[in-house]
């Protein structure tokens, strides 16, 4: 006696699943970059460089006095006036100085901006990370219904010699791992929700159904390795960074070296004298002789910065290209694997499960091999799922120019 089996697989395997349209992913992003407190630490660093740009381009002050003297000369009073002196620099130092403070102003710019790649790529790699997760626990459910169902039937079967004992076993060992399996992926789901959560703040709401599906990945072109590595080396965040600071040290060098050049002072005044009852005037001028300070300790420092600067440059160039060759081989890796699961296993798994429920309905196939070509099916969904959250993680990497929440946190 044979049992029809009611599974509807066919739907399952033709549509991609989905949750929802009540967020997206850049809405998250938004909402976790205007809370950002690291963001508005941020900020404020720009605003305090640029008041120190400002103080750095202030000419300096002239200095103004009373003086006296020769009092009691002649049992006069002495000599009694006002007195103005003006230091003038040399070497060209406020200009130097302003345009430190301004590539100062520029680098916490870019240390921003490296911030809000960071947060915008975790936000959406731990999106993807629910969405996965959400994904994983709705195939999960499907297999634990075609287990239960298997089981039922092997019941029905064993009551009437159809099937043996040891068969049976083997469905209600299968039903409990299907059981234990939904308790995982549900807990997955929920640790990951609390994650995304997490990073949003205390304020966000229910994560809700997002809108962005896993399989629009695979509609985007494939990414030209070598045009994406020269994208990610020009624009980087921090390749321009490591740029800039060489342009930083390198003014900071031709500042210390006109601090070298004493600076000149120049006054006068104006005196009245009660001993000849007379005004007279006085003038002067002062530099320094720079017998053992030349400033050569602040020169060699500042040389040693550029230098360093300079080789800073290539180490994070070469961090750059070693770390996407990594993340572009798993790229390509994930993305060929979710389309060869997309287009080929997955149809064709489909198909032999039909002509399995042809098989078994002509007496051809015992109920066992159709369970079993069942959890072949929800397998391979499985190892796709998976192919499609490394095909998002890595793709969040390149596009957000490899960087990473952590190593900021680091």
């Amino acid at each position: 006696m044979k049992f029809k089996i009611f599974i509807i697989l066919s739907l399952f395997l033709c549509n991609s699943w989905s949750i929802g349209s009540e967020n997206r992913i850049a809405d998250l992003q938004s909402y976790a970059l205007s809370r950002n407190p690291g963001i508005r630490v941020l900020d404020q660093r720009v605003e305090a460089a640029r008041g120190l740009m400002i103080q750095a381009g202030l000419p300096l002050n002239p200095v103004a006095g009373y003086v006296s003297d020769d009092i009691g000369v002649g049992g006069t009073s002495g000599k009694h006036g006002i007195e103005i002196a003006q230091e003038i620099e040399t070497g060209n130092k406020r200009a130097y100085a302003t345009e430190v403070a301004n590539l100062e102003t520029q680098s916490i710019m870019l240390e921003r901006e490296i911030l809000f790649h960071r947060v915008n790529n975790e936000v959406r790699t731990l999106a993807w990370k629910v969405q996965s997760a959400r994904r994983m626990l709705h195939i999960r459910k499907e297999l634990k219904k075609l287990a239960e169902e298997t089981e039922q039937m092997g019941t029905k079967f064993r009551k009437i010699n159809e099937i043996s004992e040891m068969n049976l076993l083997h469905f209600s060992v299968q039903k409990h791992e299907a059981d234990l399996a939904v308790l995982v992926a549900r807990n997955r789901e929920i640790a990951a929700e609390k994650e995304l959560k997490a990073f949003l703040g205390p304020d966000f709401g229910p994560i809700g159904e997002l809108a962005d599906s896993l399989e629009s990945l695979l509609e985007q072109p494939e990414k030209p390795e070598d045009e994406l590595l020269n994208s990610i080396l020009t624009n980087n965040p921090r390749m321009m960074l490591a740029k800039l600071v060489v342009r930083q040290k390198q003014t900071e060098l031709a500042l210390e070296r006109a601090n070298s050049r004493p600076n000149i002072t120049v006054g006068g005044g104006v005196f009245y004298d009660t001993q000849n009852t007379s005004t007279v005037a006085a003038a002067g001028i002062a530099l320094p002789i720079q017998i053992f300070d030349r400033n050569q300790g602040n020169i060699r420092s500042a040389q040693a910065g550029y230098a360093a600067a300079v080789q800073e440059v290539e180490q994070v160039q070469l961090e750059i290209q070693q770390k996407f060759a990594v993340i572009y081989q798993e790229y390509r890796i994930a993305r060929e694997e979710s389309l060869i699961y997309k287009k080929d296993i997955l149809p064709k798994l489909n198909k032999s499960y039909e002509m399995s429920i042809q098989a078994y309905k002509k007496s051809e196939l015992e109920i066992l091999e159709i369970f079993n070509s069942q959890v072949a099916v929800f397998d391979a969904w499985t190892k796709y799922i998976d192919s499609l959250t490394r095909l998002a993680e890595t793709t969040t990497l390149l596009e957000g120019m490899l960087l990473e929440s952590d190593e900021y946190l680091d």
